[in-house]
């Protein structure tokens, strides 16, 4: 009998809470954002790639360690080979993918707001919404490269080398295209305006998402 889509997105549910992985990236993201926050306070200047002031932006620096939730979450089963246990369970690829998307959401969301909420505190600016919706859309990102590469490493290595390395040494000469990458969007998504560093980064997200729906609907085999 096919599971229901209930008892799929619980189970994908179960499969990131007990995932030591998780647990340890959302730590190191509430440590890391409490800290820049205290830095914030102090009015200090931290060097991530570029020089930033933390009482803007630069803040959203403590994203690296938590896309690491959803990176793990797309990518943990091709790495341990859990993927086809699972399609045997769940033969409805689609219904499987959008259970695990849809936990990735839920997770990444309440995740997020635990994440920024030291932070927050001590930095009452109003940026907490747009601070989680940021974490959620590069938390997407990550979810749908991992899907993509069938790893757990390429997407972490791609979000968080690109925008601490690359980044800073190709704005010098085209500061226009960086701010469309996805982690220099979402960054955006903290200042004024924020609709345009929004929609690049949902357009990121959406992207990434839809690519790895496809491979994991095609590229081992029909799905449906």
């Amino acid at each position: 009998m096919t599971p229901r889509p209930v008892d799929v997105f619980v189970a994908e549910l179960v499969k990131i809470g007990t995932a030591p992985g998780a647990w340890v990236a959302l730590a190191a993201a509430v440590a890391f954002d409490a800290a820049l926050g205290a830095l914030a306070r102090s009015g200090a200047v931290v060097s991530m790639g570029t020089t930033v002031s933390l009482g803007g932006d630069g803040t959203l620096a403590a994203v690296h360690p938590f896309v690491a939730i959803a990176v793990f979450a797309a990518g943990d089963e091709y790495r341990c080979g859990q993927l086809g246990v699972s399609l045997l369970a769940v033969p409805r690829r689609t219904r499987l993918f959008g259970a695990k998307l849809a936990a990735t959401v839920v997770v990444a969301g309440v995740g997020a707001a635990v994440a920024v909420l030291p932070g927050c505190l001590q930095r009452p600016d109003g940026s907490a919404v747009p601070r989680v919706a940021a974490y959620v859309l590069l938390s997407l990102v990550g979810f749908g490269l991992a899907g993509v590469t069938r790893s757990v490493v390429t997407p972490l290595v791609l979000l968080v080398v690109v925008p601490v390395l690359v980044s800073p040494a190709l704005g010098a000469v085209f500061p226009t295209l960086v701010e469309y990458f996805p982690y220099e969007a979402a960054r955006s998504m903290l200042g004024e305006p924020r609709d345009v560093g929004t929609v690049v980064a949902a357009g990121w997200a959406l992207v990434s998402v839809t690519a790895a729906w496809a491979c994991v609907v095609r590229r081992d085999g029909a799905g449906r």
